[in-house]
């Protein structure tokens, strides 16, 4: 995982050398990857930053740190899978995610960036020491994407990585209430850094800031955000009784202000909704403490 001492040739050597045994792991999957992936054009642009360096413009820094944020997801997604062949649900997520040439604007092609989420965060709590998979697809039936076991149980999670910001409420909301089941209701894990901070989604300190600075930022972009929609989707969930939680997740590269270092803050937004069970409650506290223990040392 990254940290904020990888913006040198050195780091950038390291980071290379996994990512492309991550891109080997494609091929033994049989998975192929067209000459104008974007997984391919990361690639190029890890090779610059050995060759070249930074250079001087923060700007243009910025734009890199969003190619080197996609490595590391793509490192940390095949790590999960190991050396076994993954699972025909996992396979599907993976196909998707060679796709595209470059996407940065997620509203150009939403599918790899969506199946990267999931993968990303199916590996994430696995890395917490959570059992997670993908729940298997029926035809013609809405079902969550994920199945965590607690307690022997399982606990579903439905992920989503919405178009714009139109889309959350008429149809990310609505199908995520579908996907989950009333009867055994589970938790909605929405990302938010594109919505709230635009494609770009890059923050610059100023002299003198600090990341702590740049969190109150993101606390007080994403309270303002749901102060704006929390009614509309509570009425929702509320309706539909499927949804027991929503965690709302923001993770954005931070320019510290310094050409050789890196930096990205993690914010997290845990919403409990009322008239679920202790069980779930209990859950979702593990799901949430989970994202803490893996991110706990990244900023």
């Amino acid at each position: 995982m990254l940290t904020t001492e990888t913006l040198d040739p050195s780091g950038f050597k390291q980071i290379l050398v996994t990512y492309q045994k991550s891109l080997h792991s494609f091929k033994n999957w049989n998975i192929d990857i067209p000459e104008n992936s974007r997984l391919y054009c990361y690639e190029k642009v890890i090779k610059h930053l050995i060759d070249k360096g930074v250079g001087n413009n923060p700007s243009h820094l910025c734009d890199l740190m969003f190619y080197v944020i996609e490595v590391d997801e793509i490192n940390e997604i095949v790590l999960n899978e190991g050396d076994i062949a993954p699972d025909n649900e996992t396979i599907k997520k993976l196909t998707d995610i060679v796709k595209g040439s470059e996407i940065k604007n997620i509203d150009e092609e939403s599918q790899p960036r969506s199946s990267q989420f999931e993968l990303y965060i199916k590996a994430l709590l696995n890395i917490s020491g959570l059992e997670c998979n993908f729940k298997p697809t029926q035809i013609g039936i809405e079902t969550p994407d994920l199945t965590v076991k607690l307690d022997n149980e399982g606990f579903d999670i439905e992920l989503k990585r919405p178009l714009s910001p139109k889309n959350i409420l008429r149809n990310t909301i609505k199908k995520a209430s579908y996907q989950l089941e009333s009867e055994n209701p589970g938790m909605l894990i929405l990302s938010l850094d594109h919505i709230l901070l635009g494609n770009h989604n890059v923050i610059t300190l100023e002299n003198g800031d600090s990341i702590d600075d740049y969190l109150k930022l993101l606390e007080k972009e994403t309270t303002k955000w749901l102060d704006e929609n929390k009614r509309k989707f509570m009425k929702r969930f509320k309706s539909d009784k499927s949804v027991c939680a929503l965690l709302l997740i923001v993770k954005s590269p931070v320019f510290p202000g310094s050409l050789n270092k890196m930096a990205f803050a993690n914010h997290l937004r845990l919403i409990k909704l009322q008239g679920f069970s202790k069980d779930n409650s209990r859950h979702v506290e593990s799901i949430s403490n989970s994202f803490d223990v893996v991110w706990g040392n990244k900023i």
